[in-house]
This record gives C-alpha cells, structure tokens and sequence, in this order.
C-alpha cells in the first residue's frame, strides 16, 4: 500500500471519529446539566427545548459502539457485545415510540432528575417520538453493517436507513434556524435542536462508513501499485487478502483451487472455508504477526472445498501496517500440495505396513527355529542310538545312511541357526559378551578345522600371521561364527587351487584378516547384493552349490555388531578376496 492511500485511510477515519465524538460529548453535556439542573446544558441555548435524558443515553451508547468499532477488531467477543447493546437501544427505541403512541411519556421531573424549562408544554424532558424513530433506524443500520457480509442488500439498506435519519435531522436543524421548528403545528414534541444535531452529525458518520465500509475494505487493493496488483490478481498461485475484521479478498487462482468464483469468497469470511480443526492454528499465527513476534509465517492447513473434500494447502502470510504500525491486513500466498499430503500418507501406510510385516515375519523366522531346532535334536540323537546299536551288532550296510543322515541333520541345524541368528539380529535381539580373544590361536584352529573338507576337495588350506600374538576384546561367537562362514565359503566355491588366510596391520595399523581363494568368483553387478539376506548369484534350480544365502549376510551383520567391517574383491573366475578390518578400539596388543 503507498504512503497517499495509508493518509487517506487515516483521514477517513479521523472524520469518521470527530463525527461520532460530536454526538458523545453532547449527550454526556445534557446528561450532567440535568444532574445539576443546569438547562444551558442540556440544550443549544435557554428556552430552547432540551435533550431528553433517555436520549442522551442512547446517543452516547451508539456513539461508543461506533468509535470501538471503527477499528475493526476482529474478535468475536466484540462483535457480539456490540450487537448486544445495539439491539438494545434499537428496543428501547421502540418501546419508547410505542408509549408515545399511546401518549404515554416518561415525565423525569417525577423521577431523582429535576426538570426545569421554558417550554413545560412541549414535555421537557421526554422523548419526542420522532427521535425514537431516528434511534432505532439508525441502530438497524448500524448493527447491518456489523452482523453482514457486504452484499447488494446490506450496502443499500443500512445507507438508506442512515441517509433518512441525516435528512430528516437535517430538516430539524433548519426548522430551529428559521424558526420554524417543525412538528409544533401537529402538537407532537419535536426532537430538541442539539438533539437533531447529534442525529445529524451521527447519521451522517453511519451513512458514510455505510458507503465506505466494502471501499475501505478493498482500499489495500485499489490502492496498490499496479505491479502489485497484477502480482496479485493475476499471480498462479492461490493469493489472499485478510482483513482484521475477518472479511477477504482473494484471486482467481485461489478461487479455483477451492471451487468458487472470487465473488462468492469474498462474501465470506476466511473461517467458513478453512477446516474446523485448523482454525486455531491459523488464529495463532495471526496473532503472533499481530504481537510483532514474528515477521512471517508458514505452515499448513486444510480449506475445505465447495464439493466439501479437504484442501491441503503451503500457507504464508505476513502483516502489512500503516504508518503508524497498525495493523491492516495479512497478504497470504497459498500453495495446493494435496496430491503431496496424499502421497505422504500412503508413504507412511505404506512404510507401516512393511514394519508390521518385517515383525511379523521376523516373528515367524524365530518361532519357527525353534520349533525346527527342538525336533531335529531328537532326531540327531535318536539316529545316533540307533546307529550304535546297528553297528554293535555288526549291520554294517546301514552304516552309509546314517552317515547321510547326520550330514543331513548338521547342515539343517546349521541352516536352522543361521536363519535364528540373522533375525535376532535384525530385530536388534542379539546381546553381545565380548572377551579377551587370541585371534592367531582362533584362526589356526579353524584352519585345522577345516583342512579335512578343503582336502577332500583337492584344496591347500593355509593360514599365517604377520602379527605379533594379536588380541581383541570382542564377542567370541561373532567373530568365529564369521571366520567360519569365510572359510567354508572358500572351500564351497573354489573347485580347485588354494585358500590363504593372512593377518596383518593395515596402512593405518588396524589388524586386518585377509582370507583369499582361487574359486569362482563373483560377478561385478552381483557385487551390491552380496550382503543381502536369501541372496545367491546363481539363483535357478539347477545351480551347482547348495545353500540359502545367509552366510555372508550373517558374518557382515555380525562382525557389524563388534564394530568390524568386511570388505570384498572379486574377480570372475580369477577368485574371490575378504577382508575383515578390526576397529583400534578392539585392539588388545
């Protein structure tokens, strides 16, 4: 908004105040000088008729309607509480020309008010039945303007309401200045001249803000530059104008995105079209622009649509003030990111049910090892009776199947407890118990271990050590059940050739174990699955090496847990290089 338009705001209501204080000051004149019964108070002059004490009453409770609310202040409370007193004047007013029909007056000098004036004819001190008409048409045009969105009709009728009350205070005012008091000829008390002056100084304050009040209203868009306003009227995205008592303006673009036409929005208030449950938010942060805490704001809220879906919106805003730092309204940019909420929640749903199923699963891995386990143990040692009391009685025919079934037997035990292990620990279950282990010693004898199998292979198997007596505290079933599952990989996928183990210091002297062969290699776009869970390279029915695909899963996550890593070089056919790399905090020696 430019400096000129901000002025002429400023002047508007300046006017628009001198015009309601004038009735003010006035009424609370006649009310103390019939207190003090002095008459020169209650009226422009002595012997002229004075102003009736009731009316000094309304008058001035209009007039304080009107001043508090030329500010506008968007807060319920008020609004309603004015509305209050207004209907109350508006009654009063009319029960008042009711009596009066019915010539029924309320004399004050009957009452705690002493009344003393030149015309004791005329009714000092009662309500001529003309100002009681002047009261309440003006209180309907003022609580119109104050209870209803602009439209057509409530833009005519309260300034029609206020426009008959100016000029017929207006013909009152001449009729003193003449002489000729209007109303004396029919036997009707006429209004006193300071009380058809206050009417007329306050009609017409009612009659302009009647006129005014969609101007003012709009005056921060009329009054912008034409860049601005071009900005904002023609802009993509959904743009707002928010004034404090409630009412806005928006552009077309905002108007689409909630289904209406930019009349139809702009006969409401911003708080029918945004969702119940954020209306709250958006009064917060409202408020916190208007308290100078915050020189924008932004989150997100729901409108609600004229088909009555939600609208998610990126809502910003920030306070433009006056001159004088008041507020004046809050200029508002809103972006739709519903279809984004929308894929967001199915994200979340979505990453939901893949948790609850991982448990789930995970669940059914553990139950199901055991389960598994517990059988297979009675078999093995059953098979195990059965085979001593075969070979005891000499039945060695037999003595091939129960060698099938106890290398049957280890290799499901195995599997079984590879399939256990791996879900503990993807459930975070495993405990570690870390100990003072010799890794020289645990190394050789797993080599010692595992030279029977790599023989019957055709395999060299040999292990040496660079490193003088090293030793780490870590879980010892972690650390050998990795080594392990090393080895035998070594030995399960080298057809022929060698397999060397070697420990020694890394460039930065971190203990590192190097375990080599000369198999079949890894092929490179198998290389970022190798860790995974239930993965193999070769993968059809017919493939050449038995297993389930957990071994180096289980050694990665395992040595992960120690806080070891393991590293990998192959090439096809050429074989396979593992390296696993003990953290300095490990290190013993």
């Amino acid at each position: 908004m430019s400096y000129n338009a901000n002025k002429s705001g400023t002047r508007a209501n300046s006017l628009l105040l001198i015009l309601s204080l004038i009735p003010l000051l006035i009424g609370i004149s006649s009310l103390i000088g019939w207190f003090l019964n002095k008459e020169l108070l209650t009226s422009f002059g002595l012997g002229l008729v004075p102003m009736a004490p009731i009316t000094a009453i309304l008058l001035v409770t209009l007039s304080l309607l009107f001043i508090v609310n030329l500010n506008r202040i968007a807060k319920p409370v008020i609004k309603w509480v004015t509305a209050g007193f207004t209907i109350l004047v508006i009654l009063m007013a009319i029960i008042l020309f009711t009596l009066s029909i019915f010539e029924i007056h309320f004399g004050f000098e009957h009452l705690w008010i002493p009344v003393k004036s030149a015309y004791p004819s005329t009714g000092a001190g009662h309500m001529s039945p003309v100002t009681a008409v002047m009261l309440a048409t003006l209180g309907f045009s003022f609580l119109i303007v104050r209870l209803f969105k602009r439209t057509t009709f409530t833009i005519i009728i309260p300034t029609a309401l206020a426009g008959f009350t100016a000029l017929l205070s207006l013909a009152f005012c001449i009729g003193y200045i003449v002489g000729e008091p209007l109303l004396y000829g029919i036997n009707l008390i006429p209004p006193a001249l300071n009380t058809s002056f206050c009417m007329l100084s306050l009609s017409i304050a009612f009659t302009t803000e009647s006129i005014l009040y969609e101007k003012l209203g709009l005056e921060a868009i009329t009054s912008m530059d034409d860049r601005f306003r071009n900005v904002f009227e023609h802009s993509a995205e959904g743009r707002t104008m928010i004034f404090p008592d409630g009412t806005f303006q928006v552009n077309k673009a905002f108007g689409d995105m909630l289904g209406y036409t930019i009349s139809e929005l702009n006969a409401l208030t911003w708080i029918p079209v945004t969702h119940p449950e954020d209306q709250k938010i958006s009064k917060e942060n409202m408020e916190l622009l208007i308290q100078n805490r915050a020189e924008s704001v932004r989150f997100d809220k729901r409108y609600l649509h004229k088909n009555g879906q939600t609208v998610w919106v990126d809502f910003q805003s920030y306070l433009q003030r006056d001159k004088d730092g008041n507020p004046l309204y809050f200029i508002n940019s809103a972006s739709d990111i519903t279809a984004t909420k929308d894929l967001q929640e199915q994200l979340i749903q979505a990453r939901d049910q893949a948790e609850r199923a991982n448990k789930l699963k995970d669940a059914f891995i553990a139950n199901m090892s055991h389960e598994i386990r517990t059988p297979l143990n009675a078999i093995l040692g059953f098979s195990d009776l059965l085979h001593d009391e075969i070979s005891q009685k000499g039945l060695l025919e037999y003595e091939s199947y129960f060698d099938i079934i106890q290398s049957s037997g280890i290799r499901l035990m195995r599997t079984v407890d590879m399939i256990l292990n791996i879900s503990r620990l993807q459930v975070g279950a495993y405990i570690q118990h870390p100990v003072r282990l010799s890794l020289s010693k645990m190394i050789a004898d797993l080599v010692n271990e595992y030279r029977l199998p790599a023989t019957k292979k055709g395999l060299t198997i040999e292990f040496q050590s660079r490193v003088n007596e090293p030793e780490i505290l870590a879980d010892e079933y972690c650390i050998l059940h990795s080594i392990s599952n090393l080895i035998d990989n070594a030995i399960k996928y080298t057809r022929s050739g060698s397999i060397h183990l070697t420990l020694y210091h890394s460039e930065n002297q971190l203990i590192c174990l190097e375990v080599k062969d000369t198999g079949i290699g890894i092929a490179e776009e198998y290389m970022t699955q190798i860790f995974n869970p239930f993965t193999q390279e070769e993968t059809s029915s017919t493939r050449n090496f038995e297993g389930i695909g957990l071994g180096l899963s289980l050694a990665y996550r395992m040595l992960g847990v120690t806080g070891s890593t393991l590293s990998v070089k192959s090439l096809k056919g050429q074989g396979t290089t593992f390296t696993i790399t003990f953290p300095r905090t490990a290190t013993l020696s």
